[in-house]
């Protein structure tokens, strides 16, 4: 899928596709998804090099996302890893690419991709699935107020919060916990404020030396949660 202009796609989820990748090929079009795509044989590729806006639906992926983009892509979609075979998330986050909304309920491993920077621009929920994770960097770079939703079952490699606009972005995420085994950072971005609502964040030096940095200037970090070092 190549869209140059602004499109709906609309999927009721009974077709199994072999491989499904979106391309957009002009920059801030808008890419509604009706329903539910499923990439049920092969990966669920997000490319290109233009920022889009991908709105409503869901984007199942059963073997693996693959972000080669290096623009960002945000909105409303989720690009769900789900199903009951392994499967690899394999970020572009360093060159800029982002995942709208990344929700992971799989009944198999997930691994996030050695040497990799996953980046979601809104939405992380962790439901299920056996995640590994060395050598990655989860970023946490929501554009708008979003959910950030995790058992505290999963020892993250490097965790990273980075809002890349301006303006008071929200993290909500209940009594939900989340642990970082290497280093977790608390770092520059567009000169927002970012208030993280949730239970705790651990950073227990598990995965090697780390521990918790701040790099934030101007960005000011609040809330409810509690930062354990």
């Amino acid at each position: 899928l190549t869209p140059a202009a602004s499109v709906t796609i609309t999927d009721t989820g009974v077709v199994d596709y072999e491989n499904i990748t979106i391309v957009p090929t002009v920059a801030a079009i808008t890419i509604n998804v009706a329903g539910t795509l499923v990439a049920k044989t092969g990966p669920l590729t997000l490319g290109g090099t233009v920022a889009a806006v991908m709105n409503g639906g869901t984007i199942n992926a059963h073997l693996g996302i693959t972000v080669t983009t290096t623009a960002a892509l945000t909105g409303t979609t989720s690009i769900a890893a789900v199903g009951v075979s392994n499967q690899t998330i394999t970020g572009n986050g360093a060159a800029g690419g982002t995942i709208p909304n990344l929700p992971i309920n799989s009944a198999a491993i997930v691994t996030f991709a050695n040497g990799t920077i996953i980046q979601v621009s809104r939405d992380y929920i962790y439901m299920a699935g056996a995640i590994t994770v060395t050598g990655s960097t989860l970023k946490l770079a929501a554009t708008t107020s979003a959910t950030l939703t995790d058992a505290g079952v999963v020892t993250y490699y490097d965790v990273t919060f980075q809002p890349p606009a301006a303006g008071a972005i929200v993290y909500s995420g209940g009594a939900s916990n989340m642990v970082v085994g290497r280093i977790l950072t608390f770092a520059q971005g567009g000169n927002a404020s970012e208030t993280i609502n949730m239970g705790t964040i651990t950073s227990n030096n598990s995965l090697g030396g780390g521990g918790v940095t701040v790099t934030a200037t101007t960005n000011g970090y609040r809330g409810s949660a509690t930062v354990v070092a």
